[in-house]
């Protein structure tokens, strides 16, 4: 990953090509980061994964296509307009172990779903910073674990403004405030154990 990412600052979203998940909307975001901040064109870069939902049937076939045309749109304009800006990749699946390198080399991780039930994906991210340099976490209001990931920065994915700005407060956030919300998130990791769990039950 750093290899690809020349030195920038990298932002990372990984996540099933659905509707729910909110690919399209995030992309719309750094989108207005990157025309109404012209100073971090060169400065930053969204890793942008994609697989194919887990539970996907023959019978999504549409919806999938309609969901992969409109992100493609936008990840073809911010080719041309920005280059070297955004690193788009689709694969068929992504394992615990494939995920965990990239959690572990980004910067910013970026999660916008406008739906959704459990997700483990933001607990995995800021487990894999656990003894690494802090990563910022932008994160869906909607996403189901929101709030219990209070040191995350929470957003609205639908407004796209408030997106932006949220995206341009990670990527300059300085450490000290990085390595405070990481704490705040991990302490919630570290305290909610399986058998803690299993104790409460």
């Amino acid at each position: 990953l750093r290899a690809k990412t020349e030195g920038r600052v990298v932002l990372l979203g990984v996540e099933e090509m659905e509707r729910l998940k909110g690919t399209a909307p995030r992309l719309l975001a750094f989108e207005m980061l990157l025309r109404t901040h012209p100073e971090l064109r060169d400065k930053v870069m969204l890793v942008q994964v994609n697989v194919k939902a887990r539970n996907y049937m023959p019978a999504d076939e549409a919806d999938y296509q309609a969901v992969r045309a409109e992100v493609l749109e936008i990840v073809e304009r911010l080719h041309t307009d920005f280059p070297g800006a955004l690193h788009f990749k689709e694969l068929p699946t992504l394992d615990l172990k494939q995920r965990m390198q990239p959690w572990e080399q980004a910067d910013v991780v970026v999660f916008s779903p406008i739906r959704e039930g459990f997700n483990p994906l933001p607990l995995e991210a800021i487990f894999s910073h656990r003894e690494a340099t802090p990563a910022v976490l932008v994160i869906s209001e909607f996403a189901s674990c929101s709030r219990v990931l209070n040191g995350g920065l929470r957003v609205n994915p639908w407004h796209t403004e408030e997106f932006a700005l949220a995206l341009e407060r990670a990527i300059l956030m300085g450490d000290e405030e990085k390595a405070a919300r990481q704490e705040r998130n991990l302490q919630f990791l570290t305290s909610n154990t399986a058998s803690a769990w299993a104790q409460r039950v």
